[in-house]
């Protein structure tokens, strides 16, 4: 296992990888916006093929690597505070896998995502969790990543879903009863 932080020039300049590639968006003080990345590579980072028992042990590996180092980084830190990871505790823009052979296997797209956070750093009440709980979490934390990675609202299927609710229940839709409307024409009345 190895990682490597990338600058923009670096990741502006890799033509191909394998591994995980972590893509975070700023925006300079030219207002240019700005991409810089984390890269993770290794047998435990390069998925086998593209099935999802691969991409899920990928992404678990992922963040147990980042969990596992940002607990020891705190418990370090209470010695020298300098001590620091390289892994930033910002939503990545991206996160793309990629095979031994530099083939993508999997992009997933979080700027446009409805998450504002997926969970690849872990929060206080998660380190403060014991050494069995902690393994648990990070699976725990691992399929949900995932599915929150998957996951896009299916609007059309959001607004077709209150219509066919009664339905489904076994209730029969409510209905207004018709309204009589009397036409009536006031030059042959008068």
């Amino acid at each position: 296992m190895a990682t490597s932080k990338l600058n923009k020039e670096q990741y502006a300049n890799l033509s191909a990888f394998a591994g995980v590639m972590l893509v975070y968006n700023s925006t300079n003080k030219d207002g240019e916006l700005v991409q810089t990345a984390q890269h993770f590579w290794g047998k435990d980072f390069e998925p086998a093929d593209n099935s999802d028992n691969e991409i899920f042990r990928v992404v678990k590996n992922l963040v147990a690597t980042i969990w596992h180092t940002v607990a020891e980084e705190k418990k370090l830190r209470e010695d020298a505070d300098g001590i620091r990871s390289k892994f930033r505790a910002t939503t990545p823009a991206e996160i793309i896998i990629c095979d031994n052979r530099n083939n993508r296997i999997k992009k997933y797209d979080l700027t446009d995502s409805v998450w504002a956070r997926i969970g690849l750093v872990p929060t206080k009440k998660d380190l403060e969790k014991s050494s069995r709980d902690f393994a648990k979490t990070i699976h725990a934390a691992a399929k949900a990543i995932r599915d929150a990675m998957n996951f896009a609202p299916n609007l059309a299927k959001v607004e077709a879903e209150p219509a066919e609710a009664p339905a489904k229940r076994g209730r029969k839709p409510a209905t207004k009863p018709a309204e009589e409307v009397v036409v009536v024409d006031l030059e042959k009345a008068a």
